[in-house]
């Protein structure tokens, strides 16, 4: 029985991919920060291991028996002690060195499209850097580049203001093209990399089936819901302004602010054939997606 750790097994893609494996059979090891968000987990067999990452007392005993671990967790919001410095570099290269000194078998890093050493954004220049660290490591890895994932960026952010209130506010004219992930697909494609060693040292791209503007996905929304959202536009200028201003007192929001106005005259277009080639899978559109948010709020 293939036994994972999952780190920030309480977030959208961690907690997705707990459910998976504990419902497959495995064990699971569950690290949250708040075990009030973890306990569906618990009831369904995760061992829970309540640890911050800021820390700098990850228990190395938590990687007893694991075969696979899986991060999960990043801090592009972060300030004070869970700064993106403190978790998305220090924190996982502290795992990566514990994972190592206990014989880990596999070490899957989600990581981000266009992470390179002199991106303009820091929070891609670390991603970079953790892979780099990893790959020297020695130990067997699998880095997982990601598109924007539906849940939060489709929807968290945009979607569900149209849902809830008829309306949305969007960072920039959220006219170029973006790529977005259903965390549905992610999970399909853990489920043949995790301890399979044909995925053992390898960097691969997964991406959703198409790419839509942000304008195009609110256009979705209001569709689905047979209304005309009213859309908002949050100028270039007042997003600069606010990043600086920001950035002392929050530079998660800061680096938000910087990124919006990178996305938007930057390729964030991906091609999705190599997801469906290499993992068979019928990828989440944005229809399916959307139709799925809105049927599951009727439910409630």
């Amino acid at each position: 029985m293939q036994h994972i750790l999952i780190i920030g097994a309480s977030g959208v893609l961690g907690h997705a991919t707990a459910l998976h494996f504990l419902h497959k059979g495995c064990r699971v090891t569950a690290l949250v920060r708040d075990p009030v968000r973890a306990e569906d987990l618990k009831r369904a067999g995760a061992k829970i291991v309540v640890c911050d990452l800021s820390d700098h007392k990850t228990d190395p005993a938590m990687f007893d028996d694991v075969e696979v671990v899986l991060t999960a967790a990043h801090a592009m919001m972060g300030k004070g002690k869970n700064d993106s410095s403190a978790i998305d570099d220090k924190a996982n290269k502290r795992l990566i060195d514990q994972a190592k000194n206990a014989g880990v078998k596999q070490f899957i890093f989600t990581s981000v499209h266009d992470s390179s050493p002199d991106h303009p954004i820091d929070f891609f220049r670390t991603k970079y850097n953790v892979e780099e660290y990893l790959k020297r490591s020695g130990l067997n890895y699998t880095i997982l580049r990601l598109s924007a994932f539906m849940e939060w960026h489709a929807y968290n952010l945009l979607g569900k203001s149209i849902v809830e209130k008829g309306k949305t506010t969007l960072f920039g004219k959220g006219e170029n093209k973006t790529n977005f992930i259903a965390v549905a697909d992610i999970v399909t494609a853990l489920n043949q990399i995790a301890g399979n060693a044909y995925y053992f040292n390898k960097t691969i791209e997964l991406s959703g089936p198409d790419n839509f503007t942000k304008n195009e996905v609110a256009e979705q929304f209001g569709k689905h819901l047979g209304i005309s959202p009213r859309v908002k536009h949050v100028p270039e200028t007042a997003l600069q302004l606010m990043s600086a201003v920001l950035k002392p007192f929050h530079p998660g929001l800061s680096r938000v602010m910087k990124l919006s106005i990178y996305t938007e005259h930057s390729n964030q277009a991906r091609n999705a054939g190599e997801t469906i080639e290499q993992f068979g899978m019928q990828p989440t559109t944005l229809d399916k997606f959307i139709d799925g948010r809105i049927a599951a709020g009727k439910a409630k």
